[in-house]
């Protein structure tokens, strides 16, 4: 699982690490797309069809269930998108993990 976070610049990471997202081995990407590629002369959507021709789909994930759903589109509200190449694999791997306690900032559990 890879996470990207470079403020605008994700496509030009996304075409220096096509040999990495080749690989059948990378099950997953997790990149928020805020329009910030916007100065760079590339739209949301773009940054969005170069990762899909890797062959992703994007999903969302729900920690109390460990459940991925499949979206119908990108979070188009500036939040992250997790892609996901073999949901399958990912799911059981989601649910095979013993369970944690995560404590938030806001004082959430999770």
């Amino acid at each position: 699982m890879l996470k990207i976070d470079v403020e605008g610049f994700e496509f030009n990471v996304l075409a220096g690490a096509s040999k990495t997202l080749s690989n059948r081995n990378v099950l997953g990407l997790i990149i928020e797309l805020n329009g910030s590629g916007n100065e760079y002369g590339l739209t949301n959507e773009e940054i969005h069809e170069k990762i899909i021709n890797y062959g992703f789909a994007f999903y969302s994930y729900n920690p109390f269930s460990r459940v991925l759903t499949e979206l119908s589109d990108y979070n188009k509200n500036g939040g992250n998108t997790i892609y996901i190449r073999d949901v399958e694999l990912v799911q059981i791997r989601c649910k095979s993990v013993p369970l944690r306690i995560l404590h938030t900032a806001n004082g959430i559990e999770i």
